[in-house]
């Protein structure tokens, strides 16, 4: 169990090295939906691992804020609180889209790699128990 979790902690690690390792710095066109206004650019991160967002937003009536969209620089949408669909690193509010802290990040995957080891220590608890009955 120990090694299954070693093997995964460590192939996360390597995927997630690579993946910033692929960038590249290609931009293309946004097209956000209509009524949506560019507000500007978000800019998350230090040195080399430093990122430019675009912030898109769409007021209401009054002119108060109602809803934001943000891209990545390849034209990805990264968070969208009219849909609340979000990235992993952001999160979707009512009407704002928040950049997570990477230490709220790695609290979130150790939530999530606790909960798949409870699954399968669960499951492996089921098995034992089927044993003793088969026997």
């Amino acid at each position: 169990m120990r090694k299954f979790l070693a093997v995964a902690t460590a192939s996360t690690v390597a995927l997630s090295c690579a993946t910033a390792a692929l960038a590249d710095d290609n931009t293309t066109t946004i097209n956000p939906p209509s009524g949506y206004k560019y507000h500007g650019d978000i800019t998350q991160g230090e040195g080399s691992s430093q990122e430019v967002f675009k912030l898109y937003q769409k007021p209401d009536k009054d002119g108060d804020l109602a809803q934001q969209i943000v891209y990545d620089k390849d034209g990805k949408v990264v968070c969208d609180t009219a849909s609340s669909k979000a990235d992993f690193m952001w999160t979707a509010g009512n009407t704002r889209c928040n950049y997570k802290k990477p230490l709220d990040v790695i609290k979130d995957i150790s939530s999530y790699i606790a909960a798949i080891s409870a699954a399968i220590g669960a499951l492996f608890a089921i098995y034992t128990t089927a044993q003793k009955f088969i026997k």
